[in-house]
Formats: C-alpha cells, sequence, structure tokens
C-alpha cells in the first residue's frame, strides 16, 4: 500500500502535478506542513503551489519503518528554484493511510541540507 501511495506522491511532485497529488490525500486529512504549521484539506492547494517553480527535482522516498497503516518515510530532495540555485532538504514524513489507500494524517519534518 504504502509504495502505491509514494510511488503516486513523487510522480505528482516530479510532474509537478498539484491535483494528483491531492487526490491521494483523503479530504478529512490532518496534515503538517511543518511541526507548527497544520493545514486543512482546503488550503493544500495552495500550499502545494512552491513546487510549480521548482525545476530539475530529484526526491528520494525510503520506508524507514512501517506498523498497521502507518509508516516513517525518509526522504531527500534537491530542486533548483526560480534563481536556478540548488535547493538540498532531508527529513521524515509521518503517514497513516486508510483502506482505500488514502492519507489520513501526514506530518513533515525536515531540514536544509
Amino acid at each position: 500500500m504504502i509504495n502505491e501511495w509514494l510511488d503516486k506522491f513523487k510522480n505528482g511532485w516530479l510532474n509537478r502535478d498539484i491535483d494528483r497529488i491531492l487526490g491521494i490525500f483523503d479530504e478529512h486529512v490532518e496534515y503538517w506542513e511543518t511541526p507548527n504549521k497544520k493545514v486543512d484539506f482546503a488550503n493544500l492547494k495552495n500550499e502545494w503551489q512552491a513546487i510549480q517553480s521548482q525545476d530539475s527535482i530529484n526526491l528520494d522516498l525510503s520506508v524507514y519503518s512501517s506498523h498497521a497503516n502507518r509508516y516513517t518515510v525518509k526522504w531527500k530532495l534537491s530542486y533548483n528554484d526560480q534563481q536556478a540555485t540548488q535547493q538540498n532538504w532531508s527529513g521524515i514524513y509521518l503517514v497513516e493511510l486508510d483502506n482505500k489507500n488514502k492519507c489520513t494524517y501526514f506530518y513533515q519534518t525536515g531540514e536544509k541540507i
């Protein structure tokens, strides 16, 4: 389940397809963009607009641990920003999926490397 979800997540990001990304989240998802920034589903599209200005995107995702329908995913991201400066980030996603493979809980933490 998680690998299929991560493939959709990654493909949506690499193709800058925000609607595809939103389609893998339940409309009642508890979504944390940062440890202090909770975003409701109605505002997720605005939150994801930043990927429209990313070029040369490279996203590596690997499942670190799992229990039932809860997963810890290590991520590493690099991209060129609007000034063509390479940005490098890494961190952890906490993901919970329902029986329809929709994300009901998403927590992100990361840092610039």
